[in-house]
């Protein structure tokens, strides 16, 4: 009996002797540490390169008498306008849902958009007579909300909409052959800061795991229209008078960093 009860001592000390040598060996291990999630919210400043594209209806008409009196003829159509716009934007974002994103934005852009047309038919006098516009519009900016939804944690689809402001240039000239051989030409230019509305959407997602954003985005710019009247002589008293809307189309692509501490 005492051989059994010596033999089953030594037994449950070996067990005991491997189990302890076993948690000794164990490895300690950290718990994992989750990297923090992308977060829209925060203020962001960026560039951006586009392009503008117009199709402005124009209204043309030709008075006799200054100021003008009575209408010779009127005639209208499109002036179809185009050209690169570029600049910069600067923004902050707020996420008031999981998935849902208020941000303010502006942005001054240069552009370079401009078109002509020349006027021949249903307006002169003669085959050789003239009358043209040329609308272009020299930069602008604007000043938006942003309503966001994120379709992933980083691709953001936003719309967009505010004010617009911007400088608009209209030239008009004219040119008409009276009798005894005499032309009479005209030109005026009016160049002014217009105010109106901007309304868009667009897509933007996170780069390279960073800081850094990439968004492709449409705006819809409209800026009125303007008015514009020369006057010929001293032969004849002719004015020809033009209004040119300012409605454009932009198409632009943009990167932004957003900054940390305002995370």
């Amino acid at each position: 009996m005492k051989t059994i009860l010596l033999t089953t001592t030594a037994i449950l000390l070996g067990i005991a002797s491997a189990s302890a040598a076993d948690l000794a060996a164990r490895p300690y291990t950290k718990a994992p540490v989750m990297a923090p999630t992308w977060n829209w919210s925060g203020f962001y400043f960026g560039g951006n390169v586009g392009y503008g594209i117009a199709h402005n209806e124009t209204a043309q008409g030709i008075f006799a008498g200054t100021p003008p009196t009575v209408l010779l003829g009127a005639t209208t159509g499109p002036v179809a306008s185009d050209g690169v716009i570029g600049g910069v934007q600067i923004g902050w974002n707020t996420m008031f849902a999981p998935s849902w994103l208020f941000g303010i934005e502006a942005d001054i852009q240069g552009a370079d958009v401009k078109g002509s047309q020349r006027f021949v038919s249903g307006v002169l006098f003669t085959p050789g007579d003239f009358a043209a516009v040329e609308s272009r519009l020299n930069w602008f900016g604007t000043v938006r909300g942003r309503l966001g939804w994120t379709a992933t944690p980083e691709t953001l689809l936003y719309v967009t909409g505010g004010l617009a402001y911007g400088e608009v240039e209209t030239r008009n000239s004219s040119s008409f052959a009276i009798g005894g051989g005499v032309l009479e030409t005209a030109a005026a230019s009016l160049k002014s800061t217009k105010t109106g509305w901007t309304v868009g959407g667009g897509i933007e997602t996170r780069l390279w795991n960073s800081n850094w954003t990439a968004k492709a985005e449409y705006l819809y710019v409209d800026l009125g229209s303007q008015t514009l009247v020369n006057s010929t002589g001293p032969v004849t008293a002719f004015a020809h008078g033009s209004d040119v809307e300012s409605r454009t189309h932009i198409i632009r692509a943009g990167l932004n960093y957003k900054f940390n501490s305002w995370n």
